[in-house]
């Protein structure tokens, strides 16, 4: 569905009115399948609006308030997020490789089965967010906020993880071939049959993390990580 700029700004002042009033006036905006790419849609007001394959590659979001918002299977491929309000949204599957979303907000966001490939993440918040089998090879993700996120067979190789909280994110199965964990925070994350050797030897901390056995004595072989030898936990 292509939109011209005038039929945009009625959905999106229908919408924003519909937001608003608790749904009493206006609409919600229905943007599924539409071609919004290369769209000027900074500080735009979307919460919980319907863009299920939308395409919005290109677009500059920066700021823009889609915290809610229907994003199942959408282009997002190079579009500008910086700063936006994603949380709670549902990304899955959507496609948001080169996309920029420094300091997003994507809190509990579901990202499961989405591509983040290459894309830029630094000081992200990605608390509690669904990234089940998510793609974030080569991912910018230097200090971003990843705790208690589901990383779950997550392919991670090359990402950058620099000063990145994971503190109770679930790792297991998660591919972290050549990523950078220097100054990573690690402590109480799940990384049984995660992919790692010397990605992990920079990482802040593992404290109570959980591993395999096979992991745990492989661990055991560096001294870098006997101070916290006792502390981690074996799982099957």
């Amino acid at each position: 569905m292509t939109m011209d700029k005038e039929q945009l700004q009625q959905a999106l002042t229908a919408h924003r009115l519909w937001h608003e009033t608790g749904g009493v006036r206006g609409q919600r905006a229905n943007l599924s399948e539409a071609d919004l790419s290369g769209a000027d849609l900074a500080w735009a007001r979307l919460s919980r609006a319907n863009l299920t394959a939308a395409n919005l590659a290109r677009a500059d979001l920066t700021g823009a308030d889609l915290s809610g918002a229907r994003l199942a299977r959408a282009n997002l491929t190079g579009a500008n997020l910086t700063a936006a309000n994603l949380a709670r949204a549902n990304l899955t599957g959507a496609d948001l490789s080169g996309a920029r979303l420094a300091r997003a907000n994507l809190t509990t966001a579901n990202l499961s089965w989405s591509n983040l490939s290459e894309a830029n993440l630094p000081g992200a918040n990605l608390s509690e967010a669904d990234l089940f089998e998510a793609d974030l090879s080569g991912a910018g993700l230097a200090w971003a906020r990843l705790s208690r996120a589901n990383l779950t067979a997550a392919n991670l190789a090359r990402a950058d993880l620099t000063g990145a909280n994971l503190t109770g994110a679930d790792l297991s199965w998660a591919n972290l071939s050549g990523a950078d964990l220097t100054g990573a925070d690690l402590a109480w994350a799940r990384l049984s049959r995660a992919q790692f050797e010397l990605e992990i030897m920079g990482c802040y901390s593992i404290l109570g993390a959980r591993v395999t056995e096979d992991q745990l004595a492989w661990l055991c072989l560096h001294p870098r990580f006997g101070k916290w030898r006792d502390s981690l936990i074996t799982v099957g």
